[in-house]
């Protein structure tokens, strides 16, 4: 399983079946001379395809080996000592032996560090302080997550350059041997995925991938970039040349950044310190359990979600059955899942989010653990929704600390609570008859995988529901400001979050892999590309050190979604319609939001999305969903209209920010 159509299911993520199989075969056979149809000639071309998939799979394992061992044997350890003067120059041994981590500090973290960073980077409480923290750069969303929150410009710094350059000829010279880089495989992956394409009949990498509509909603990646993702560009680049200037002008006067510009491992940072304090007072209300229990909190919580999609939880464990002991001192949650309207069974989720001294902490704070298993409980009379007798198993597991049971935990972190629960539902829910047969997973096309974790956050962030509307503030209310007034980070909040530079950074990555595979820029080389674009997308210069691409395993290594990368911008124009779709009955209207209505368009969604999953193309899904294709302009309009009048920020002169510690 891995490159081109059939044997790379898990490029385009999806098993074509035996009909569009043979559709593939007539194509070739038509655009070949038969008198060229020999058994010696059709052997010979499929041992040229399999060596053609072979020499790609190894330079695909050679690229994601080289990323990692450049993290983990060579880490920066000279440039952290060069910057900070924390540590000595390491010995040749130290670089060798792999005893170069990243060694961070309590007090290298910025307030707006989410709870479970710490511990992900290794830290311990001693003595009333984490320490022991350090950074391995393997993990992309591991090191991106830091400089979001790192408060110390000389380890932002040390990071950043190291990250940026691993894997790269920038880190491995000519003195080390340039073979030893992924800069040259990037270009071997390009000219073999192009080679195997062209066995395959088609002109490109990207006709490869997108020959199945089960994995693409648009319907050519042309298509696309003309109609949506040029446009919404065009409309973002301008709106983030503005938004960059504020948040420089912004930076310096209330972080510790000074200068004309901002340094390339200084904008994460400073863009989340901006957004932190514009909605620091709202997601970071603390939700105090009405009974003293945020179990049972949760319970109402998830059981008032899935209603809303006209599904039913049916509770395994009760609270007395608990077992009180070392590792399990408080209770999991443990759910039959259920329809609602004829008592079906789809599937089960078990919730532990508590932490384990016997399990790590993912990034994220959360993760969940799909599997498929028979039903052998000792009860006969529970139908499921397939004679297989399957049925799906969602593990979510947490690392809240045990604490949390009785003093509650913020809003922001209830929404990723809420966010992983969605996504366990569209899991369980689905019904996909052969991976149920074989006992697999099932697939759901990268274009709406997200998209039930997404409404779920949106519905908790709106607070559309009942238990949320009784313990926090109605944000509907014209004559409240719940969250723009002066708060606890020392300094009036800016108006208006900054949301553009996430999405041309979104916006430049789909471009980018586009390119990587079109026949259009097969001859071009991929720095020159990557020069191109950034300068087409981004509000401020590429960095002469920035060799970022050649870390992209999740475009050049293995079971990448090369071609598919668009689907990070995709999930918000599909999640805007969606919406949209809710707004037109009324819903967030006082009196409409339980509406029947409202009602019947959740369930539609379920019917549609949720129960069909990837037995249906993606752009089919939506079309019965709403009865019309996808319309982009619903999300352009959105952000124009959000965008419009951005202010500058007031900061008030007699406060210090706590943004950046002392």
């Amino acid at each position: 399983m891995g490159t081109g159509l059939m044997i790379a299911s898990n490029k385009s993520g999806k098993m074509i079946s035996f009909s569009e199989l043979n559709n593939i075969i007539q194509e070739i056979n038509n655009s070949t001379n038969s008198s060229d149809n020999t058994p010696h000639n059709v052997r010979k071309s499929l041992e040229t395809i399999h060596d053609l998939y072979t020499d790609i799979e190894k330079e695909e394992a050679k690229f994601h080996a080289m990323v990692v061992s450049t993290a983990v044997v060579s880490l920066p350890k000279y440039y952290c000592a060069k910057y900070t003067g924390r540590v000595t120059l390491p010995s040749s041994l130290e670089i060798l032996t792999g005893e170069t981590d990243v060694k961070i500090a309590e007090s290298d973290l910025a307030p707006s560090a989410p709870y479970w960073l710490p511990a992900v980077l290794g830290g311990k409480e001693d003595g009333g302080h984490i320490a022991g923290m350090h950074l391995s750069l393997v993990s992309n969303n591991l090191v991106l997550e830091f400089l979001r929150h790192c408060c110390t410009s000389e380890v932002r710094k040390t990071v950043w350059e190291y990250w940026v350059r691993r894997a790269s000829c920038r880190y491995f010279g000519p003195t080390t041997g340039l073979h030893a880089s992924n800069d040259q495989r990037i270009q071997d992956i390009r000219r073999l995925r192009k080679s195997l394409a062209k066995y395959l009949g088609c002109k490109d990498w990207l006709s490869v991938v997108w020959s199945s509509p089960y994995s693409h909603s648009p319907s050519s990646p042309d298509q696309l970039v003309t109609d949506v993702l040029e446009p919404f560009r065009s409309i973002l680049k301008e709106v983030g040349e503005r938004e960059f200037k504020l948040l420089k002008e912004w930076a310096n006067a209330n972080l510790d950044i000074y200068g004309k510009t901002l340094e390339p491992w200084d904008v994460e940072y400073a863009l989340e310190q901006y957004n932190y304090a514009v909605l620091y007072t709202r997601l970071e209300k603390v939700i105090t359990p009405p009974d003293g229990s945020l179990t049972n909190y949760l319970h109402t919580v998830f059981s008032e979600l899935a209603n809303i999609f006209h599904f039913k939880l049916i509770p395994q464990i009760s609270r007395s059955s608990v077992r009180k002991d070392i590792c399990y001192v408080v209770e999991k949650l443990v759910y039959h899942v259920e329809d609602a309207s004829n008592g079906t069974l789809l599937g089960k989720i078990i919730i532990d989010p508590f932490a384990r001294s016997n399990r790590s902490t993912p990034v994220g704070g959360t993760s969940f653990i799909h599997v498929a298993t028979r039903d052998n409980l000792a009860v006969n009379d529970i139908r499921v929704h397939s004679e297989s007798s399957h049925y799906p198993i969602v593990y979510i597991l947490g690392s809240l600390n045990e604490s949390t049971e009785t003093l509650g935990i913020s809003f922001n972190v209830l929404l990723s609570l809420m966010h992983v629960f969605g996504s366990c539902l569209q899991l369980v829910s689905c019904r996909v008859p052969h991976h149920e047969l074989y006992r697999f997973p099932h697939y759901i096309a990268l274009d709406t995988r997200y998209l039930m974790g997404d409404l779920c956050f949106r519905i908790g962030y709106e607070y559309a529901l009942p238990s949320l509307k009784q313990y926090l503030p109605n944000i509907n209310n014209n004559n409240q400001k719940p969250y723009f007034q002066q708060s606890a980070v020392g300094l009036r909040t800016p108006s208006k979050s900054i949301m553009s530079m996430y999405m041309l950074q979104e916006l430049y990555e789909s471009r980018f892999d586009l390119a990587m595979w079109s026949k259009k820029d097969s001859e071009t080389k991929w720095s020159t590309i990557q020069k191109n674009l950034w300068k087409l997308h981004m509000p401020y210069p590429l960095h002469h050190e920035d060799t970022l691409p050649c870390s992209a395993t999740q475009i050049f290594g293995p079971n990448s979604h090369a071609g598919l990368e668009y689907h990070r911008v995709w999930r918000r124009f599909l999640l805007e319609d969606v919406l949209c779709s809710l707004r037109e009955v009324g819903w967030l209207s006082s009196d409409k939001t339980e509406s029947k209505e409202v009602s019947e368009v959740f369930k539609r969604f379920r019917d549609t999305f949720l129960t069909y999953g990837s037995s249906i193309p993606p752009a089919e899904l939506f079309r019965r969903f709403r009865g019309r294709d996808l319309d982009p302009q619903l999300l352009l309009k959105q952000v124009q209209r959000s965008m419009e009048s951005t202010e500058l920020p007031e900061t008030s002169e007699d406060l210090t920010p706590i943004l950046a510690r002392s």
